[in-house]
């Protein structure tokens, strides 16, 4: 007769799995970052390293989720034998066991389940830890791996002697359930279950493969190039842009194809306009700029609302003005918003409200322009709360890149702020500036 609990063909303790846990959190943020922002990263590392990163994080991912659901053994018990892949190459069969006992019970020494793991065992097949303890023990190999067997399953340690040894009298006194080996070998971990898991592994590999090749990935959040395109600044976008395409990203190369076709009709208009290399020709330079704007050219839509809002060459319309300001501003041109906002200042109460929002936006984007107007009005109150420290945090922002021919006016505007505040409010105001970071364009 056999105990129940060990009347089943296979018997395992698994080891915990908080190990395979705390690997998959820690490993599950970067490989989708990894994944995600594949646009972004591939730009700054280079190509061959994302896929390199990603691709091994990616199978490190897979392989700790895979253990978790299913975690490898630390011992089988079975009508065969008992198998300890930590600790033993081969099973330990009943047969050894039966002789085990015997010793045991001839010499008196020592306990069963010390006795059955050091007899199959040799120095040789010993594992790093177990050879480690030896030399400590001073060579008592039954000592050694009695400590090993704690390590390995630390307060657990006393369950698991306790099943060798209930295993031992059990599966040992019942030959008729040697029978079972073949069925028990069907049901370990084979060769199949291997596979599968190395295809897995090998699967979650090649996900960055197929984002590449696919182009999947979120749009670029971290693009210098294309937030100043965007913004209309093409002298500094193009270089940037250039080399961004030549690495491979699409939104880039799109912006660049975009830029020359548009650049080209944009950058003529201006010629004719400015009378720079040809004779000033203001009905050419709208038409070339329409051209362009027809594209959906942000700059040169700016530039029509400009002509609109001054009555060059055209006769003067506010609200044609503002009609091109807004599509531009739409499109994430910072100028544009801020020429919008001194249109909507003049109307009634509701165009004032929306154009202090156009207002404050252009000045969080680093707007210089903006900064200055929006801190006149913080610090006269014209719509908006009065607070002098703000407005001279934003009047100290402008001054920044306020182009040095024209910067004196600003200094005095700044002075008279300040001559307002005392040493305290000042402090706060240059916190202020030292903590300030623009906006999203």
């Amino acid at each position: 007769m056999t105990d129940d609990r060990h009347s089943q063909p296979l018997q395992m303790i698994r080891p915990r799995r908080l190990p395979y846990l705390a690997a998959s959190a820690i490993l599950l943020g970067p490989v989708l970052a990894l994944l995600i922002l594949r646009r972004d990263i591939v730009i700054e590392i280079g190509l061959l390293p994302w896929m390199i990163a990603s691709g091994l994080m990616a199978a490190a991912l897979a392989w700790a989720l895979l253990r978790l659901s299913r975690p490898k053994p630390l011992m089988r018990i079975s009508p065969s034998g008992i198998a300890l892949p930590g600790l033993l190459n081969d099973e330990l069969s009943w047969r050894d066991i039966r002789l085990v006992e015997a010793a045991t019970r001839k010499k008196s020494v020592g306990d069963v389940q010390d006795r059955l793991i050091i007899h199959l065992m040799r120095p040789a097949v010993l594992d790093w830890r177990t050879r480690r303890l030896q030399r400590l023990y001073g060579g008592i190999p039954q000592a050694a791996i009695a400590v090993d067997i704690t390590l390995a399953w630390p307060e657990r340690a006393e369950i698991v002697c306790a099943m060798i040894r209930d295993a031992a009298k059990s599966f040992a006194a019942a030959p008729a359930l040697q029978s079972m080996a073949r069925q028990t070998a069907a049901q370990a971990p084979g060769r199949r279950s291997k596979l599968l898991m190395a295809g897995a592994v090998f699967a979650a590999a090649s996900v960055p493969i197929l984002m590449q090749t696919l182009n999947l990935g979120a749009p670029r959040l971290f693009s210098d190039a294309l937030n100043l395109y965007q913004a209309g600044d093409v002298a500094a976008a193009l270089p940037l842009l250039q080399s961004d395409a030549r690495a491979g990203d699409v939104q880039a190369a799109l912006a660049l194809g975009a830029l020359y076709l548009n650049e080209a009709a944009f950058a003529l208009a201006r010629m004719y306009r400015l009378g720079d290399g040809v004779r000033r020709d203001y009905a050419q330079a709208i038409h070339w700029l329409k051209r362009a704007a027809a594209a959906g050219f942000a700059p040169a839509e700016h530039d029509l609302g400009q002509l609109y809002h001054d009555g060059i060459a055209v006769p003067r319309d506010p609200q044609t003005a503002a009609n091109w300001y807004l599509k531009a501003a739409e499109r994430g041109h910072i100028p544009a918003r801020y020429d919008l906002a001194r249109l909507l200042l003049d109307g009634g109460p509701d165009s004032r409200k929306r154009g202090l929002e156009l207002l404050r936006t252009a000045a969080e984007a680093g707007y210089a322009p903006a900064q200055r107007r929006w801190a006149l009005s913080i610090n006269h109150g014209l719509g908006v709360p009065r607070d002098p420290i703000e407005a001279y945090k934003w009047m100290s922002l402008a001054e920044r890149t306020w182009p040095a021919a024209t910067r004196a006016d600003l200094v005095r505007e700044k002075a008279r702020i300040a001559a307002h505040l005392d040493a305290a409010a000042l402090n706060e105001a240059k916190s202020r500036i030292r903590a300030w970071r623009p906006t999203g364009r």
